[in-house]
């Protein structure tokens, strides 16, 4: 389907889901910048373990890491094609208290990646501000994207092809500079106190993210083909974007002493003043970039977790409110589920670079953990189950790359554990807290709607309370106890019973009776078992009529209790 087919508007669709906006090449651009966006961020590693390391690292990183997690996700999410991603393949595959400890620990990894790239624009931009402005920027920059990410998918995905080109095109100018410059010495140099910890959590950190483009599978047009084809693109983009621009630039900066945030800076005003304001606009537009994607993709697992279409990936349970549902009937955007995002992430906006992408990082490693449990388990329990795009190699291939990735990802905790172990604790402690009080309001018979706020509120809390103590930035405390509040408010409000939609009630006659005794119905078949069901369906258009028979009211839930 070609970029300007001027079928693909946006809109909501008859079964209540967004029209499947995402072409090829917006799906590339797209990818490019939840998993890369360009090598801004980078600094800080080159500065923390010497050049060779770092491009050493981003050259096998991807074979590592980045190619598991994307073979990975191309085929869950042509095997759920719906909007959700890692939300949906660990529920699915898990069960219930799995799937809510990953679905808020992806959530809070998401609202902390977010985070990351105001901070960044802030950073590239020239001058000194004091921290109200500061913030007050970062805060405007997350309303303007907010903005961008209402009015439409297909929106985000024409401005990340703009952003891309003019985020990369400055460092093919740069060439011919960094050709006169180069040097052999410097590039083995090391900082004189290597940080491997925060060497290692940016390069994987900037190797991350595939799995959120399963977040937007359900906007995808044509998945079996884009999925495979655009994320292949996508990581090729990714990796040439990354080492290029650190050779480039290191070859005009050979000194990782000097390679803060505004290394790339730097190093092209030693090419020419212009271009150093080039790069500057660069920077900013990357990061721009980065953070339209990041939000997109966001604010679609928090509508998953808010919606009732979910049921048909086997989310029986609303993590959310559904208020947060709500599609925007005009561009088919989750728009109230944008604005809580921006919410929260103003909220939390202010904690510093380092900070955020060592708390995030262990974060998304706990969360790669259970989405590859997921993954396998998935390979045993739902074998038949098409799959348009397949990992190669059958159980063998999905083996080597759940092992190969879990060994990386162990280590990335074992590195920042080791030199931050309250980051670890905070993690270990938040995840725990989540899935013991799901687990308690479960054997209250309390997992009604409101039970999805009450556990928002406090793992909200929980976590803002230890990044409180951590980073002691007093607003947390706000958003923690508002947190808190909201989730009593609705508590009090709210049924503590009963089905996530309600159901007018149906007179017994007019659903079949569901027993293991064969019997006539109105449909005209007689209801299977579930010892016969293979034999009965193969007969006649029998398949057919069953089709339509479970679609009926509740009647597919009853005959399962009945079996």
């Amino acid at each position: 389907m070609p970029d300007n087919d001027p079928n693909i508007d946006g809109v909501v669709q008859l079964d209540g889901r967004p029209v499947r906006v995402l072409t090829l090449g917006r799906f590339v651009a797209l990818g490019f910048f939840l998993t890369c966006g360009g090598p801004f961020g980078l600094e800080e590693a080159v500065g923390a373990g010497g050049v060779f390391y770092c491009l050493l690292g981003l050259v096998l990183l991807p074979f590592v890491w980045a190619i598991p997690q994307s073979l990975m996700t191309a085929e869950l999410s042509t095997m759920m094609p719906d909007n959700g991603g890692s939300f949906l393949w660990v529920w699915r595959a898990l069960g219930e208290t799995a799937g809510v400890v990953n679905a808020y620990m992806t959530l809070a990894s998401s609202f902390l990646d977010i985070c990351l790239y105001p901070n960044l624009i802030a950073s590239y931009l020239p001058g000194h501000l004091g921290q109200f402005p500061r913030w007050a920027l970062k805060i405007s920059i997350l309303g303007v994207m907010s903005l961008c990410n209402a009015m439409g998918l297909d929106l985000v995905g024409e401005v990340s092809i703009a952003l891309l080109v003019a985020s990369m095109s400055v460092f093919a100018v740069e060439i011919p500079y960094a050709i006169t410059s180069f040097e052999t010495g410097p590039w083995s140099k090391l900082p004189l106190k290597p940080d491997w910890a925060l060497f290692s959590s940016i390069l994987l950190w900037s190797n991350t993210g595939w799995d959120a483009l399963g977040s937007i599978a359900g906007e995808v047009a044509d998945p079996p083909t884009t999925y495979p084809l655009g994320i292949a693109l996508a990581l090729v983009a990714s990796t040439c974007a990354f080492v290029g621009p650190v050779a480039i630039s290191y070859s005009l900066l050979p000194d990782p002493a000097l390679w803060t945030a505004d290394a790339f800076y730097e190093a092209a005003k030693q090419a020419s003043p212009w271009l150093a304001i080039w790069v500057r606009a660069a920077c900013v537009c990357g990061s721009v970039g980065q953070l339209n994607a990041g939000m997109a993709s966001t604010s679609r697992r928090i509508w998953a977790m808010a919606s009732d279409t979910s049921e048909e990936q086997g989310v029986f349970i609303r993590t959310m409110p559904l208020f947060l549902s709500y599609l925007s009937p005009k561009h088919g955007t989750p728009v109230k589920a944008i604005v809580a995002q921006l919410v929260v992430t103003s909220a939390i906006v202010v904690l510093d670079f380092s900070q955020l992408v060592q708390f995030e990082m262990i974060l998304q490693c706990f969360n790669l953990l259970l989405e590859f449990a997921a993954f396998i388990v998935l390979k045993y329990t739902e074998p038949m189950t098409p799959r348009p795009y397949v990992v190669p190699f059958g159980l063998t291939g999905a083996w080597a790359i759940t092992v190969v990735k879990t060994i990386v990802v162990l280590f990335t905790i074992g590195s920042i554990g080791t030199r931050t172990p309250f980051l670890l604790f905070a993690a270990i402690a938040v995840n725990l807290t989540t899935a013991l009080l799901f687990m308690a309001l479960r054997a209250l018979g309390a997992l009604a709607r409101p039970w999805a706020v009450v556990l928002g509120g406090a793992s909200v809390s929980g976590m803002e309370a230890i990044l409180n103590k951590y980073f002691a930035h007093s607003h947390q405390k706000v958003l923690g106890t508002l947190a808190a509040y909201a989730g009593l408010i609705y508590l009090a409000k709210a049924k503590l019973s009963g089905p996530k939609t309600p159901k007018p009630e149906t007179p017994p006659t007019e659903v079949p009776a569901v027993s293991r005794a064969s019997g006539s119905s109105k449909y005209g078949f007689d209801v299977p078992t579930l010892e016969n069901f293979d034999e009965w369906a193969s007969k006649e258009d029998n398949l057919k009529k069953w089709e339509e028979w479970v679609t009926k009211e509740d009647n597919l839930e009853k005959w399962l209790k009945a079996e």
